[in-house]
């Protein structure tokens, strides 16, 4: 799996600061507090005032930093904030990037101010990970995801490190969410268990398919046949157990996903997946069709006894 799955325009975006930010945006995150005001007094010269003025704005913006970001903000927001400062002329920001030192000195400055401080991955990793396993086990939609760790990232009051950090953090709770779903399936999982979902992949000799091809396919029109086809699925389900299975600490989003995969993927395919992913997939693959079955099952028996009325009554 790739490490990576930002595109390079998408990437951009969250490591450079918006061009276009609306008024509204310019309010919330650029208008200076008279608090603000009286810490940027403390600046000596206007391009100190304005280049301290402007990191302010863009964490808050932004909640990260980028590299040598004074020579990449946008004319907007450069004319935003120098016209709160009653600055004339905003080229004078030129000079504010000839010492590093005082750009650093700035930053411990503003981000004691902001109560914020830089990521840390020792310590802050795992606490993310953490969180975001969890937001994982109910959708994998990796943007969202992303989206989330940054959110969580402005709530604790941590400045987002480099996209590429929280990229590839996000890949990697993939294969952790497969672990944790089969912890949390493991007192289910027994060896004989494991063996009755292996034989939804191996032909059977009655059906002479395997039953993990036989229950994906829907009925194909309301009849008899039909019907009692779907009755005879939902009960080699109910043998298996399923309405006594305890499956309460996998989430509905996770159950439906994994459904889907095992629905998607051949019987090959999915026999040559670890066991870490096989039977939690299998068992999602059973409880989604037992539902699915019920419902044409139902939804069948209507259609049916609305046929024989009918036929009924033009007779």
């Amino acid at each position: 799996m790739p490490a990576e799955f930002l595109s390079d325009q998408e990437r951009e975006r969250y490591q450079s600061i918006p061009s276009d930010l609306p008024q509204e945006d310019l309010i919330r995150y650029c208008f200076l507090s008279p608090t603000d005001h009286l810490l940027v007094a403390g600046m000596r010269r206007d391009h100190n005032r304005l280049g301290f003025a402007l990191q302010l704005t863009v964490i808050r913006l932004m909640n990260h930093l980028p590299q040598e970001w004074y020579r990449k903000v946008p004319d907007n927001l450069i004319n935003y904030v120098a016209g709160q400062l009653a600055i004339d002329d905003p080229r004078c920001l030129n000079n504010y990037g000839s010492r590093e030192k005082t750009i650093s000195e700035h930053s411990y400055m503003i981000l004691s101010y902001l109560k914020r401080r830089r990521w840390q991955p020792l310590i802050d990793t795992v606490p993310l990970e953490r969180w975001l396993l969890e937001r994982a086990l109910e959708h994998d939609n990796e943007h969202v995801l992303l989206s989330l760790a940054c959110d969580w990232l402005r709530k604790e009051g941590i400045l987002r490190p480099a996209i590429i950090e929280l990229e590839r953090l996000v890949v990697s709770l993939a294969d952790l969410a497969h672990q944790e779903t089969y912890r949390r399936l493991s007192t289910l999982l027994t060896d004989s268990f494991k063996e009755e979902l292996d034989k939804l992949l191996t032909v059977d000799t009655v059906l002479k398919i395997t039953p993990h091809n036989w229950l994906s396919k829907p009925p194909v029109s309301p009849t008899a046949n039909q019907i009692k086809l779907m009755l005879h699925k939902r009960q080699y389900l109910a043998k298996l157990g399923i309405e006594q299975w305890d499956t309460s600490s996998l989430h509905p989003n996770r159950r439906k996903r994994l459904a889907v995969l095992a629905r998607s993927k051949t019987n090959q395919a999915v026999m040559r997946m670890s066991g870490t992913k096989r039977y939690p997939m299998l068992v999602a693959f059973c409880l989604e069709a037992y539902i699915t079955i019920t419902d044409y099952t139902l939804r069948l028996f209507d259609e049916y006894w609305e046929d024989i009325c009918g036929q009924s009554a033009r007779s």
